[in-house]
């Protein structure tokens, strides 16, 4: 499990590809055969969101992320990263079975602040991805704005925070 509070210059979506090669190389095991959880929370959880929230919710410069000099409108780690390893970035890890969870404390907190911006209420449907509910923008970041989440397979959304048993899978 990695736990990424932070974006980090992209190693949430570098470290999981760099541990299951070190498995894979040592043990004669495949992707397949190893389980990565990465749980994104605070300042992490626009590493799981699509290029359009980015755009409308202006990510890159809430959370001070750039895409070259300019503010991200994109989401700059769901395509393999500009390393010489091969099968990172979010889309390449959910293809080769990594999970991500997002905590939706600060994801609700971020559609909170976002719609007091833009004026609606905090039960508006203005401004806002949607009314306020248990899965919070996260859940409808990842699930249900413009389709399918990047690959539309291998994608456990981790809703923790506000429910009392904890943490739900979906």
């Amino acid at each position: 499990m990695f736990d990424a509070p932070e974006v980090n210059g992209g190693m949430p979506v570098v470290w999981p590809r760099v541990w299951l090669n070190s498995y894979n190389d040592n043990y004669g095991t495949k992707d397949s055969d190893n389980s990565a959880v990465v749980i994104l929370r605070h300042a992490a959880i626009p590493l799981a969101m699509k290029d359009e929230l980015w755009a409308k919710y202006k990510l890159g410069e809430v959370f001070s992320l750039k895409d070259g000099d300019a503010p991200a409108t994109r989401n700059t780690f769901a395509k393999v990263m500009p390393l010489p390893l091969p099968g990172t970035g979010v889309e390449a890890l959910l293809a080769s079975g990594v999970q991500f969870g997002v905590c939706n404390v600060r994801a609700d907190d971020l559609q909170r602040r976002r719609r007091a911006e833009d004026g609606a209420g905090p039960g508006s449907r203005e401004g806002g991805v949607g009314r306020r509910s248990h899965s919070g923008l996260a859940g409808r970041a990842i699930r249900r704005a413009g389709g399918e989440p990047y690959t539309g397979k291998g994608l456990r959304l981790l809703l923790c925070g506000l429910k009392p048993a904890g943490c739900e899978g979906s």
